[in-house]
Formats: C-alpha cells, structure tokens, sequence
C-alpha cells in the first residue's frame, strides 16, 4: 500500500492528507499553539499638535509580524482612536491646553505595548505650548514580561 502525505502549515494550522494507491483518503487536522509573546513595535509614537477650532486627525501605528488587533486611548471624552490608529477630537478644541494620553495597542494574539505621548492645541500656527512635556514613556508587557523606558520630549 502507498501513501502519499500533504501537509500544509498556517498559522500554527497543521492539515495532514493521506491518500493511498486506492485513492482512499483521510485528513487529521490539528493545531500548535503558537508561543508568540513579543508585542507590537511603535513605528510613528510621538507628540502631536492641533489647534483650536479646528478639527483635530492624526496617526500613532504600531507593527506586529502577527497583525494589529486594535488601538485603545484613556480618554475617551476628548479623544478617540479607531483600529487603524486614526486619533480624531470628540469634542470641541476651543482651549489651547495640553492633554496627556496614554495610548495602547495589542497584537492578535493579545500581548500589549503602550505608550504615553501629548496633544498639545494652540490657538494658531505660531502659538505656544500651553504646558511644557516633561518625559514621555514606552512600555509594554504581556503574560511574563513589563518593560519600561523613560525619554525626554523631543
């Protein structure tokens, strides 16, 4: 008797076909965990700038060789943030201030970094900063590890 054996392999996804000289056949599929706990890596988190009535829409992404689920933002009266990244405003900017966000985004397999960067809305072009940064923090953990890292503003 001889048996031909396929195998195809995705995403932790194994399909073993065997087929015999009598073409009878039979499949045995089974899944391997997959031991993927890296996060995902910031590749544009920086501090960002807006002005007063006017509407605010910017870009913080991350990358991740498994896929971005989702991002998450800690204020979500004043801002929002799809799963693209997109930070749009929720409300009216009529105040030049500072807001300090705290933005997460996880991976499809559920490991997390975050970061924390500023909005910071003027009332024009050539206005100032209403607060000053003074430190920004990256970090990130999953199930084993927590990482953090101070930087100054730039």
């Amino acid at each position: 008797m001889k048996y031909k054996i396929f195998i195809l392999i995705f995403f932790g996804l194994f399909l073993i076909n065997f087929v015999s000289a009598n073409s009878q056949s039979f499949q045995m599929r089974f899944i391997v965990p997959v031991n993927d706990t890296t996060p995902p890596t910031w590749t544009n988190l920086r501090n960002l700038t807006g002005y007063t009535n006017t509407a605010f829409s910017r870009y913080i992404t991350a990358t991740d060789i498994n896929g971005i689920s989702c991002y998450y933002l800690n204020d979500t009266i004043a801002f929002g943030v799809d799963c693209s990244g997109q930070i749009t405003n929720s409300i009216t900017l009529n105040t030049a201030t500072v807001y300090y966000l705290n933005i997460s985004v996880n991976d499809t397999y559920g490991n997390i970094n975050w970061g924390e960067f500023y909005i910071n809305i003027t009332e024009s072009a050539t206005g100032g900063t209403a607060v000053l940064c003074k430190y920004r923090k990256f970090g990130f953990y999953n199930l084993k590890y927590m990482g953090l890292r101070e930087e100054i503003c730039v």
